[in-house]
């Protein structure tokens, strides 16, 4: 997980230390402000760093905004990666409670992620474009195949795969990317409420759900 950095003291910056400061501070700017509303000067502030390490490290904002995107998908990825590791041959089923757990605990951990892909989605561009062929899409094939399987095995609810693909990932992720407003209308910390959160996504994909919601 890449966490949000406050401004450091004013001692020197250790030699690899200045990379992962950038890029925690561009994941936080750009989930709170989307890619037109940050600048290098505004990551650097954040990072407490001068702002010619921005374009130094990462070229221009556009890549800088790829590499911020790209390592919080690959948290993801290589958490389901270890997790399927020696799994072959499981059913659709149990391969999609995994991909559950781990969406609704990404989402906790990591709320940036669904925070970025709301600006994004909004518009077609470049960036779009980008998100959708290398992130995106792959993770959509993975899913939309096990729902696929798990309908035609009778175990995964007949609704449209797409919509039940786009279903997890709200209830999965909104709770957390709205975590103030989550807070603020229920009083309710929704880190609290993790497990119920996944139980519901099964009660929705799964045609007998075995979730615990306690």
């Amino acid at each position: 997980m890449v966490k949000s950095i406050r401004k450091p003291s004013s001692s020197p910056v250790a030699r690899g230390e200045a990379r992962p400061r950038i890029l925690a501070a561009a994941i936080e700017a750009f989930a709170r402000h989307g890619f037109e509303g940050v600048g290098p000067r505004h990551v650097a502030e954040l990072a407490g760093l001068n702002h010619s390490l921005v374009t130094y490290h990462f070229g221009s904002m556009e890549e800088l905004w790829k590499e911020a995107v790209s390592s919080l998908f690959e948290t993801f990825r290589l958490h389901l990666i270890r997790r399927f590791q020696g799994l072959d041959g499981l059913d659709a089923e149990i391969r999609l409670n995994i991909v559950i757990e781990d969406l609704v605990s990404i989402a906790r951990d990591n709320p940036a992620l669904h925070q970025i892909m709301l600006h994004e989605g909004r518009t077609t561009n470049s960036r779009q474009e980008w998100l959708v062929e290398n992130q995106l899409r792959p993770m959509y094939r993975m899913a939309r195949d096990m729902i696929e399987q798990g309908k035609l095995a009778g175990r995964v609810r007949d609704f449209d795969a797409d919509l039940l693909y786009y279903a997890m990932i709200a209830i999965a992720m909104t709770p957390f990317s709205l975590k103030a407003e989550f807070e603020a209308v229920t009083g309710r910390n929704p880190e609290d409420l993790t497990r119920q959160i996944a139980a519901m996504i099964r009660c929705l994909m799964f045609v007998e759900n075995s979730g615990d919601a306690r």
